[in-house]
Order: C-alpha cells, then sequence, then structure tokens
C-alpha cells in the first residue's frame, strides 16, 4: 500500500476501523495525522466515524491508544490461558501426532493409536 501511495496511485485509504489500520497508537498516528496529509491521502475508518476530509477526528487519538490496550490485554490473558492448561497437563494442539489421537471422552489427553502405532 505504501508502495502505491508513493507512486501516486492511491489517494484514498478506507479500513474498517482504526485498528485494521494498525494497533500501535504512535504509528496509526503517525500515518493518519502526518503522513496521509503529506501525500494529500483520504483516509476513511467507516465504522469509526473518521475522516481526515474532516477535521472533526478528536476521538481517534483515544480509540487507536483503546485498540492498542485492547490488543495488550488479550494477548496477555491467551497466555495465561495456554500456561495455566500446560501446567494442568492438559494437550493444547489441534491435532494428535502420528500414532496418537485425542480421547473420545476428553480431547485435552492423549492416548496411543494402536492401528497406526
Amino acid at each position: 500500500m505504501l508502495d502505491g501511495i508513493e507512486a501516486g496511485k492511491i489517494d484514498v485509504v478506507i479500513t474498517k476501523d482504526l485498528s485494521w489500520l494498525g494497533r500501535d497508537h504512535l504509528k496509526v498516528g503517525h500515518f493518519a495525522e502526518i503522513y496521509f496529509p503529506m501525500k494529500n491521502v483520504r483516509y476513511i475508518a467507516v465504522n469509526d466515524c473518521v475522516d481526515t476530509a474532516n477535521k472533526n477526528n478528536d476521538i481517534a487519538a483515544l480509540k487507536n491508544v483503546m485498540n492498542e490496550f485492547y490488543s495488550w490485554d488479550n494477548s496477555r490473558k491467551i497466555r495465561s490461558s495456554i500456561r495455566a492448561r500446560a501446567k494442568a497437563g492438559l494437550y493444547r494442539c489441534s491435532y494428535a501426532p502420528l500414532g496418537y489421537r485425542k480421547a473420545p471422552d476428553d480431547h485435552n489427553k492423549l492416548i496411543v493409536d494402536e492401528e497406526t502405532a
């Protein structure tokens, strides 16, 4: 996308919301407030009602920070959940390795598959 902007082929960037442009609020702010206007590119975030053609985008900075926090918080919760499952000795993968299969009564346990073993 940046190559297209630099070449002058793109003059409008549209995303569903600000989080689709990025999660790092500093980078998103740089693109939306500095880079796009410098290159005469209009940026529109449909669900967040952000349009750089309008000058009333004050809430965008706050939404960028909230998107970054949400991403960080969600990542922390997932890592914690994976760690807890590992400590409990539960099998965490989607598929069983060759020679094993998931137990029919508990998909978190592996049992030896006698036929392929």
